[in-house]
């Protein structure tokens, strides 16, 4: 009975043993079937995360990995996870029919249809019939993929923004705002921007769409082209012929060379353009955050256009040939073809420009047009670039002789403050000498000071150097610093409200034009009187003229009511200029006294009789005019040869 017991004993442990045996093993044939799951198709599935219902296999879990006949598919989110039906459905074949799916933190290299694609972790795709729509949810605020053709061996890089998607059917990309291989691509008032690619290259630009390639910037119209083939077609020929591109949009990039063609499109050339590399259109302007951009866009309207370097020239310059009608804007000149003619008109907000040659008959040098004989029929420089170049072409012998004979003439020589504007760095302070002195000349009286009186004021009352004859180099270096209206302008009343209000009321001033700062100072009659800081140069300028305006206004005044009308309208530019400065430096009242000869007061109650007009405006004798004698007279008549010297010199041109 023991024995039968112990017996049983082992046959049930046996028993036991023997039955986790077949599970264990049961288990593992279990786990080795769900882990790979070959189709009919030659297909595989591995892992558990796949689900595959007719054609049809969805990403439900992560343990995935799918190998079709032509690809596998891994690094693929759960459906749960993207947040979207993740799936890849094939035909009877094995084919790619249709796919849904996002990329895990992994991303991959999947082939879809005719193209293999690379993409980064948290990308989605979609496919079907030959179109790929590719989104960035996640991630960082941009992205990336790269795709191919299967007959090509580069890969094509686009970066898009993040929250937006590109569209790709077959060589058409689509979208609002991408970069393909380094060219910019964006459709026009945030719409979507189209082109087609071949070899890794754009060659066709679709409609309201700016496609900026090797820094040519291409705009085509807003509205429906209509013209042609509906876009604009781009060429890489170094031997392209026009005549085999007729009724077409065209670009070709050729080597020193540009062609044109067509209608409804612009191209605008930067300064990264990969054609001309002499192009230059952006100007940094010396002591201001200030950088201008000019231009250079063509247009052809209806014909073509072909332009290459000069190659017999050492300057930069370009030769231009065209049929039918065209538009070129060259910096600030607009030159357009129409029936044969050309025309030629001014855009005053582009400031840079290029010289070239118009079909042999016409040359652009600078800023001016001229014929083939070389007579100017346009000069489109503004006032300020005229000065400088009038500057910076001065025959300084010629000049000098003049300033000799002027002296001789006043003893008194002129003062040479032209240092500073033979530049385009200080184009910015001679730009507000003119426009100081048109805001001044905007006052109710119809009183006129000039850019040039302007000039000779503000430097000879401080804001020049009369050793270097530049500007102060605290303003040389920054524009825009904070400038003390008494020390450097001669503007000694900044600060007192009620002078202020009255040159405004007079419209000799802004009304918005305001001291920063206001501070008592002593003038040179021992006067304490308020003046300031004005928060830069240009409002200082603006305040220099308002004030020698508002002073000559009452000068003319004066001289009428003492002189009469007739005797006024005998006076020469220079006694004027003279009279208004001596009224701006020592004062309205002392101005009318020493014009007319009658007594003024000098304060402290104490008044002076004045020298009158004859005995004033007068060349000085040598005992009267020395370097460093200081009296008002002398510092008119100084000013008044320094204005005469630069006049005749036509520096400022007017």
């Amino acid at each position: 009975m023991e024995v039968c017991s112990r017996t049983m004993k082992k046959l049930v442990i046996f028993s036991f043993m023997l039955i986790l045996l077949i599970v264990n093993v049961l288990g593992v044939a279990e786990i080795v079937l769900e882990t790979i799951t070959e189709l009919k198709d030659g297909s595989k599935i591995e892992g558990y995360g796949i689900d595959h219902n007719e054609g049809v296999y969805t990403f439900a879990g992560e343990d995935n990995k799918l190998c079709l006949p032509n690809d596998c598919f891994e690094n693929i989110k759960s459906q749960d996870k993207a947040g979207h039906p993740s799936y890849i459905e094939t035909d009877e074949e094995g084919n790619i029919i249709k796919a849904d799916f996002t990329t895990d933190e992994n991303g991959g290299t999947y082939r879809l249809g005719e193209k293999t694609l690379e993409l980064l972790p948290n990308t989605r795709i979609q496919y079907e019939n030959g179109e790929y729509i590719i989104y960035r949810k996640e991630g960082k605020e941009s992205g990336s993929f790269k795709f191919k053709n299967q007959q090509e061996d580069k890969f094509t890089q686009i970066d898009f923004y993040f929250d937006e998607k590109i569209d790709i059917t077959g060589n058409r990309i689509f979208g609002k705002n991408f970069v393909i291989d380094g060219d910019l691509v964006k459709g026009i008032n945030g719409g979507e921007g189209e082109v087609m690619i071949s070899n890794g290259k754009i060659n066709y630009i679709g409609e309201k769409t700016i496609a900026t390639i090797k820094g040519v910037e291409h705009r085509t119209s807003e509205e429906n082209l209509n013209f042609y083939s509906g876009g604009v077609n781009v060429y890489y020929d170094e031997n392209f012929n026009p005549s085999q591109h007729r009724n077409e949009n065209y670009f070709n990039y050729g080597r020193n060379s540009i062609h044109s063609g067509g209608e409804g499109f612009s191209s605008t050339l930067t300064e990264e353009n990969e054609i001309f590399h002499e192009l230059k259109f952006k100007k940094t302007i010396k002591g201001t955050p200030h950088e201008e951009i000019g231009s250079f866009v063509i247009s052809p309207n209806d014909g073509y256009l072909e332009i290459k370097r000069n190659s017999n020239q050492k300057e930069f310059i370009l030769d231009v040939n065209s049929e039918g009608d065209f538009e070129i804007e060259n910096g600030r000149i607009i030159i357009s073809s129409e029936g044969g003619e050309i025309f030629t008109s001014t855009n005053s907000d582009k400031d840079l420009s290029q010289d070239m040659i118009l079909n042999d008959e016409y040359i652009i040098e600078g800023l001016s047009f001229k014929n083939k004989e070389g007579a100017i029929n346009i000069d489109h420089r503004l006032p300020w670039e005229r000065t400088i170049e009038r500057i910076k072409n001065l025959d300084m012998a010629e000049a000098n002789q003049l300033r000799e004979s002027l002296f001789k003439e006043w003893n008194e020589r002129p003062r040479n403050y032209m240092g500073f504007m033979n530049s385009v760095e200080e184009e910015d302070l001679v730009k507000w000498m003119y426009e100081s002195a048109d805001i001044a000349n905007q006052n109710k009286y119809g009183v006129k000071v000039t850019p040039s009186e302007v000039f000779v004021v503000a430097m000879m009352e401080g804001l020049g150097d009369p050793h270097s004859g530049y500007i102060e180099m605290s303003y040389y270096d920054d524009h825009y610093a904070e400038i003390n209206s008494f020390n450097h302008l001669g503007v000694d009343y900044a600060g007192d409200s009620t002078e202020m209000k009255r040159l405004k009321n007079g419209g000799f001033m802004p009304q918005n034009l305001n001291p920063v700062a206001v501070r008592e100072a002593a003038n040179e009659q021992g006067e304490i009187v308020k003046t300031g800081k004005f928060k830069d140069l240009k409002d200082g300028l603006t305040a220099v003229a308002g004030t020698l305006a508002h002073r000559k206004w009452r000068f003319e005044t004066d001289f009428k009511r003492h002189f009469g009308e007739d005797e006024f309208n005998k006076l020469q530019d220079d006694e004027k200029f003279f009279w208004s400065y001596l009224y701006f430096n020592t004062g309205e009242g002392a101005g009318k006294g020493e014009l007319t000869g009658n007594e003024y007061k000098i304060g402290l109650g104490r008044t002076e009789k004045g020298a009158g007009r004859e005995a004033l405006y007068k060349p000085r004798g040598e005992e009267e005019s020395t370097y460093y004698q200081r009296n008002t007279v002398v510092n008119s008549i100084r000013r008044m040869v320094t204005n005469k010297w630069i006049r005749n010199l036509n520096i400022f041109g007017i």
